[in-house]
């Protein structure tokens, strides 16, 4: 199962006095966490409703920030995350 989400972004040197979110699109682990995500892809007026929708919800997203590190792929033209150990 999949939800979308802002995700907040924590990285030395990114918009050092703003915060910096994505949207992404969040999945559960075995255990029904949601503990990993993907750029967003919105490819229709429903979708963009479901994500506005999930973000109303939800807020912004912390758990990421404060439970990893990001560093950005510059292939994939996004964020990798890992969790802190």
């Amino acid at each position: 199962m999949w939800k979308y989400a802002l995700i907040k972004i924590e990285f030395p040197g990114l918009w050092e006095n703003e915060d910096h979110c994505e949207l992404v699109e969040l999945y559960k682990d075995n255990v029904g966490e949601y503990s990993a995500f993907s750029k967003a892809s919105i490819k229709s007026l429903k979708q963009l409703e479901a994500a506005y929708m999930d973000v109303l919800n939800d807020g912004i997203n912390n758990w990421f920030s404060e439970n990893g590190v990001f560093e950005w792929n510059s292939t994939d033209k996004f964020w990798n995350w890992s969790k802190n150990k």
